[in-house]
């Protein structure tokens, strides 16, 4: 045994060292191909593994053949949805309310008064209000609000009065989110009839009208025609 290992190693010396490293690295390659084809045969039972008719994937969200969505469409809870916007002309008259209370109370502070009307007005309104002195908005309450006045339902009007007698019209308009404040318009407020003046007690009362009946004399005078006197 020992000299045929002698004689193996004789022979491997005289082989050039070009063509021992040639044969060292075609064995280095068979072992790994080998390895790569015996791996890939353990694999492949797992991958050929496939989701039966109508039950869930939840690694890749696959469906079934019957639930009428593609393959890996995430389909989110329905319960964790927002609810649908609220167009009805009660959910415009809220906002108009809230957003002309706080429309006219600036308290002198503009960022606070900008933070409480920017969720109802439009981005475009908004931005004209951003340009807005707070010392030329009054400072007043809500005495009165009236609408909707207009017959567009698209488009609902409101006319605001406030307590130091300035009214302002208030435009709406549909967003995604629900209704907007479009335009703020200045309008003049409508003046309250005065009362009537209370009676002096001083002036003597007025006399009566006289009737339009036929006035005879108390002693007739013969021969006389009586003459009818009418009211002026």
């Amino acid at each position: 045994m020992r000299q045929r290992w002698a004689m193996l190693r004789y022979r491997w010396r005289r082989v050039p060292t070009r063509t021992r490293m040639g044969a060292l690295i075609a064995a280095v390659a068979i072992a790994g191909l080998t390895w790569q084809y015996y791996s890939v045969e353990d694999v492949a039972p797992n991958a050929e593994q496939q989701v039966a008719p109508g039950e869930i994937d939840h690694e890749g969200h696959d469906h079934g053949p019957e639930d009428g969505h593609a393959h890996g469409e995430y389909q989110p809870d329905p319960s964790e949805l927002p609810p649908p916007p609220d167009f009805s002309p009660e959910a415009a008259r809220v906002i108009a309310e809230r957003f002309a209370s706080n429309f006219a109370s600036p308290n002198g502070n503009r960022d606070d008064w900008l933070a409480r009307i920017a969720p109802d007005v439009m981005p475009e309104l908004l931005d004209q209000y951003r340009l807005t002195d707070i010392r030329n908005v009054p400072q007043a309450s809500v005495a009165k609000v009236d609408g909707p006045l207009a017959a567009d339902p698209i488009l609902p009007t409101f006319q605001v009065a406030y307590s130091d007698g300035s009214a302002v019209e208030i435009t709406l308009e549909m967003a995604v989110d629900g209704w907007k404040i479009s335009t703020v318009v200045p309008v003049q407020a409508q003046a309250p009839s005065p009362p009537a003046a209370p009676a002096d007690p001083a002036q003597p009362p007025a006399a009566p009208a006289p009737s339009s009946e036929t006035v005879a004399p108390t002693s007739a005078i013969p021969g006389a025609i009586p003459i009818s006197l009418a009211a002026p």
